[in-house]
């Protein structure tokens, strides 16, 4: 016995496949059995042939899963733009933008900000932020670029919020 664990469940024969789709090997294909059987090894290129398939509907079922997965995405961003394209007004737009991202995303704090006459300022907040809004009147000035503290906190693409800035600011 070369598995030790084999020896210990008393297994007399045992057969293995790779379930192999191209180069990559996805699983294996095991049989084992407490009796000796003799036409086991006859078994192997038909196990092979069940293995080659098996490996196919695998890497198949994955691809529809990862569909699925871009499906869904591609169905949140028609709903997002659908709503948004409704809106009257940029403070509507913004505003609803925010709500509609905090509530399909999940998120606790939605804010949105503009770029004017090279200040930051906050348009519009959902979720959590909402009761600042009233204190604030609508409007935050901040400065784009290093003088904005991030803390640590990456934005898309993993750039810092001062790089996003940067960004902006020479579009």
């Amino acid at each position: 016995y070369q598995f030790e664990t084999l020896k210990k469940l008393n297994i007399e024969t045992f057969l293995g496949v790779p379930l192999q789709s191209g180069d990559t090997v996805l699983g294996v294909l095991v049989l084992a059995d407490r009796r000796p059987r003799p036409e086991a090894e006859s078994l192997l290129d038909t196990l092979q042939v069940i293995a080659n398939y098996l490996a196919q509907e695998i890497k198949r079922k994955q691809a529809e899963e990862r569909l699925g997965n871009l499906v869904t995405h591609l169905l949140l961003i028609n709903d997002i733009s659908s709503n948004i394209a409704a809106v009257q007004g940029l403070d509507q737009l913004l505003r609803q933008t925010a709500q509609i991202v905090q509530q399909i995303f999940e998120y606790h704090h939605v804010a949105l900000f503009l770029i004017e006459a090279e200040v930051l300022k906050l348009k519009a907040i959902a979720g959590a932020y909402e009761p600042l809004d009233h204190g604030v009147q609508g409007v935050r000035r901040v400065r784009p670029g290093p003088g904005i503290p991030h803390r640590g906190r990456r934005g898309s693409g993993g750039q810092s919020c001062e790089q996003q800035c940067d960004r902006a600011n020479q579009s």
